[in-house]
């Protein structure tokens, strides 16, 4: 439908605020302080990686990818659920 932003165009604006934002990042943004105790240690096929944790929470529910980060083609090709 025109005029009505889709997936792409919030792809696109994201982008364009990460470009915009440099590699300084956003000098008025809050301090992060130490955020060492918040990342999780996993190891995958590339070596060590910190990564952020979901920040979701679901009761009875552990919320985190079923394997590791790897190699792209590692896995048979198949539908989800069969």
């Amino acid at each position: 439908m025109l005029g009505v932003p889709g997936e792409k165009d919030a792809l696109a604006r994201t982008a364009k605020l990460l470009v915009d934002l440099g590699q300084g990042g956003d000098a008025k943004a809050p301090g992060q302080g130490d955020v060492e105790a918040l990342l999780e240690r996993s190891a995958t096929a590339w070596g060590p990686v910190k990564l952020v944790p979901c920040a979701a929470r679901i009761e009875g529910y552990e919320v985190r990818w079923p394997v590791e980060p790897g190699a792209l083609g590692r896995h048979e090709a198949r539908w989800m659920g069969g």
